[in-house]
């Protein structure tokens, strides 16, 4: 009997020390975003370190990139944020567009070398629009995880206008982004996408921060932010790409990726476990390196 109270004062004390520790520390939203502003896009030139150097063979002719500007509107407020599609603009209406949701950090430079290892894929069939949230960039504004939606949402609807269909629109979220990108593919606002792909994806909010506190804390006590992707994904039927590294230290492949991709319901599945590649590294550790990367994507967005 005494053990038991003793066990339940432990529990409890442990309990309300969590607590305090959450009141003494609040939690501001915007701190969960790590937005890099600049007055201009440097691109290759970027200074910053992006994770992986590519030699010139990926380099992308000037001629086929620019930068789009659009306004967003969240429903509150118009937000004028910035972004680069590179391609062929004239071809939108008929090539395969890819819709790049980029991490929490950074800008539009940071993720460059990925997005030039994507134009691989070929620049004659397929294009590529990476859009910088508000705040970030070039962007105006702050972020929010429901301006997030509103800003991918404003570049899927500008792909539309310029010819894209539904059936040439494919959803890539790395990180953070795999909210985005799942949450405009399970409610679309405007083109339903045909396929998607998540790199190093988050489950939920919730479980970031149990993983983080190794508790079941509710996030109300500490966000409003939800990124509810666990339960979002199971109503997704589009074909599905995993990417994720077994070394991931910012989000654990076991206790976000695998769980979330475990959830999806669709048929056409392709998981990618990449051994040792850490949350930056999945395509220099991919099967084959970046040219494994690069096959790889392409045969799943080429696939019919």
């Amino acid at each position: 009997m005494t053990r038991q109270i003793y066990r339940q004062s432990a529990y409890g004390f442990v309990l309300l020390s969590s607590l305090f520790i959450l009141a003494c520390s609040p939690f501001n939203d915007e701190d969960y975003f790590e937005p890099e502003k600049t007055n201009s896009y440097a691109l290759d030139s970027y200074q910053g370190d992006t994770g992986f150097q590519l030699d010139s063979s990926y380099s992308i002719d000037n001629t086929l990139f620019q930068e789009i500007k659009l306004e967003s509107n969240d429903g509150k407020t118009t937000t004028n944020i910035v972004g680069i599609y590179v391609g062929d603009v004239n071809k939108i209406n008929i090539n395969k567009v890819i819709v790049y949701c980029h991490d929490k950090s950074k800008n539009i430079d940071y993720y460059w070398p990925r997005i030039k290892l994507l134009a691989k894929t070929g620049l004659e069939d397929f294009g590529i629009f990476i859009i910088d949230y508000r705040g970030y960039g070039k962007s105006d504004g702050k972020p929010d995880e429901h301006g997030l939606y509103a800003d991918i949402n404003t570049a899927i609807v500008w792909l539309e206008e310029q010819g894209l269909t539904g059936d040439r629109l494919i959803m890539y979220g790395f990180g953070l982004g795999s909210a985005v990108a799942i949450e405009l593919t399970e409610s679309p606002r405007s083109l339903t996408p045909a396929k998607i792909i998540l790199e190093a994806p988050i489950a939920s909010f919730e479980s970031l921060i149990q993983d983080t506190t190794l508790q079941s804390t509710p996030p109300s006590y500490i966000s409003e932010l939800e990124f509810n992707n666990i339960d979002k994904i199971k109503n997704i039927t589009q074909p599905l790409m995993w990417l994720h590294g077994t070394e991931d230290k910012v989000y654990n492949i076991d206790t976000q990726g695998q769980i979330l991709y475990d959830q999806h319901p669709g048929t056409e599945n392709f998981a990618f476990r990449v051994e040792g590649a850490n949350h930056n590294t999945v395509p220099q550790n991919f099967i084959s390196g970046l040219d494994g990367y690069v096959n790889n994507v392409l045969a799943f967005i080429s696939n019919d």
